[in-house]
């Protein structure tokens, strides 16, 4: 995929991703290049999946502003994206080994470089009820309190490199149980969102620090490197998660530049060795073949991470800034907005999985099936505590620890029943996911998946219908 203009705004984006790390990347008319970064695992205090951050770099003089001459490609093959005028090149791409991502640049005439970190959530503040639904918070419809954000935290720059984070102070985590009526449980689980902290550092070849936002170049050179580098870590303060950060940095960087490029190289090969479906004959055939192996493509980039791909934008949902005071709305919003909130809706997932075994992506199933059995501990102590049997189930509509989301059952629910028509009974996710597991055994004859995961989970669900049935209709099992 190639495109011969410079772009706009964010809508004129590039996806790269190493399954967990995944960039939008684009141009705008000046010749700046900018990469919005997102995590798999980036979850606020809200229970909000959101950007780690956005940056932009500023050649000066630009070289890829030449009119004729500019060339934007994705490289599906290799996991890249190449951006060229001449004999300039700029190549960018998220390490399918390692979290980072490089950008590197070459230019026919020596170039300064600015790479500015940018963040919009630079301030806390507070929605109504109906302010929340507008802004993609489809989970907190209806919840009279109106939700709070809270900022992102820029850390001191040190040693040329600067980092920021986002570091949840709170959670909602609490909040969910009591609401359900699940407070004894709370001891028996961690809370995963409290104290959660993601974000970012960025350091380069030939660029020092200016200032905790940015780099620029000591001189003009003809090549730069730089290296964005992620973390997610439930950490005490955002001053030891830094200091976590700063040994993934130095282990990354114990691997040269050109065997991770070749390591990064090789699994792509790898990948789209695996399967293919090529149709040719017309240019509607060959479309199809694009599109299909584009989709494949977007699920490697994002499907190896901690949580299963987001069905409302995956990693790669776009945004630009607001004007100050202004809220999210579906046809205006920053990055972090999805319209239908941050749930996993099971019956727009589902979709995303269906395929992955018969092209042999077997491994990206892995975050699917492994939201569902880590879940399961809890889906069993919910269904003991309302049901008292020992089955689980799985609503519709749930987090990503398996609670189904407070706006569907109800802010003021007086029962275990789910108060959303549309959810209530909403339950047979869990079969289907059973038999996408099934399917994954039948190719593998992984037994270790079989008897860890698959008969755990399908023990648990089928259990559940029987005395569900029977307490709906009034009848013992036996009846």
């Amino acid at each position: 995929m190639t495109w011969h203009h410079l772009g706009t705004n964010e809508n004129d984006s590039m996806p790269l991703g190493n399954g967990d790390l995944a960039l939008n990347v684009w141009t705008e008319t000046n010749g700046d290049l900018v990469l919005l970064a997102a995590k798999s695992d980036a979850w606020s205090e809200n229970g909000q999946l959101l950007k780690l951050g956005r940056v932009r770099l500023e050649f000066s003089p630009n070289p890829f502003t030449v009119p004729g001459a500019f060339a934007q490609t994705l490289k599906l093959e290799s996991g890249e994206v190449q951006i060229s005028s001449g004999k300039n090149l700029v190549r960018i791409w998220v390490d399918a080994n390692h979290l980072v991502a490089h950008v590197e640049v070459e230019t026919e005439s020596p170039v300064g470089l600015v790479a500015k970190s940018e963040c919009w959530r630079t301030k806390a503040y507070h929605l109504d009820p109906k302010a929340v639904q507008q802004a993609g918070f489809f989970e907190w419809g209806n919840n009279p309190d109106g939700l709070d954000f809270d900022p992102d935290t820029r850390l001191p720059a040190q040693n040329n490199q600067i980092a920021w984070c986002h570091f949840n102070t709170r959670s909602i985590y609490p909040l969910v149980f009591a609401k359900e009526h699940l407070e004894m449980l709370l001891p028996k689980f961690t809370d995963p969102l409290w104290h959660r902290c993601f974000g970012m550092a960025m350091k380069g070849d030939r660029l020092a620090s200016d200032g905790d936002q940015g780099l620029q170049s000591t001189r003009d050179a003809n090549s730069f490197q730089l290296d964005l580098y992620a973390l997610t870590q439930q950490s005490t303060t955002p001053e030891r998660w830094r200091a976590t950060l700063d040994q993934v940095v130095t282990a990354t960087d114990g691997v040269s530049l050109n065997a991770a490029r070749r390591a990064h190289r090789q699994w792509w090969a790898d990948f789209w060795s695996r399967s293919w479906i090529r149709v040719s004959g017309t240019p509607e055939a060959e479309q199809v073949a694009q599109s299909y192996a584009m989709q494949r493509y977007l699920t490697a980039c994002a499907g190896r991470g901690a949580q299963p791909v987001k069905f409302n934008g995956s990693l790669f949902c776009v945004g630009h800034d607001l004007p100050a005071g202004a809220t999210s709305s579906e046809s205006n919003h920053d990055p972090d907005y999805r319209a239908w909130g941050a749930s996993y809706w099971n019956q727009n997932t589902r979709l995303v999985y269906w395929p992955l075994m018969a092209a042999g992506d077997s491994d990206l199933l892995a975050p699917w099936f492994n939201m569902y059995v880590a879940a399961l501990p809890l889906a069993r102590a919910r269904t003991q505590t309302y049901f008292h049997h020992d089955g689980a189930a799985f609503i519709e509509t749930l987090y990503f620890w398996g609670l189904p989301n407070v706006n569907d059952f109800g802010w003021n629910n007086p029962g275990p029943e789910l108060q959303s028509e549309w959810m209530r009974y909403h339950i047979q996710g869990g079969l289907e996911l059973l038999a996408q597991m099934l399917d994954r055994y039948v190719y593998t004859q992984d037994d270790a998946f079989a008897q860890d995961s698959l008969v755990p989970l399908a023990d648990a669900v089928i259990t559940f219908f029987p005395f569900q049935s029977c307490m709906l209709s009034g009848k013992t099992l036996m009846e």
